[in-house]
């Protein structure tokens, strides 16, 4: 039972981790919007199409 805990949480981490890398592949790929930038200067739109990329990627 304990084993499947721990691969369940590896799994889980290692899921967290790619997401992030994922996102960052998207930020530099797309280089003619800074979604941190716009974000930060309250842009919904802006958020909205990053959530839906986390959400397609998870």
């Amino acid at each position: 039972m304990w084993t499947d805990l721990m691969f369940a949480a590896a799994f889980g981490g290692v899921g967290i981790v790619m997401a992030v890398i994922g996102y960052f592949v998207f930020d530099l790929a797309e280089f003619r919007i800074n979604f941190a930038d716009e974000i930060k200067k309250d842009n919904r739109s802006a958020a909205i199409v990053v959530a839906a990329f986390i959400a397609g990627v998870c």
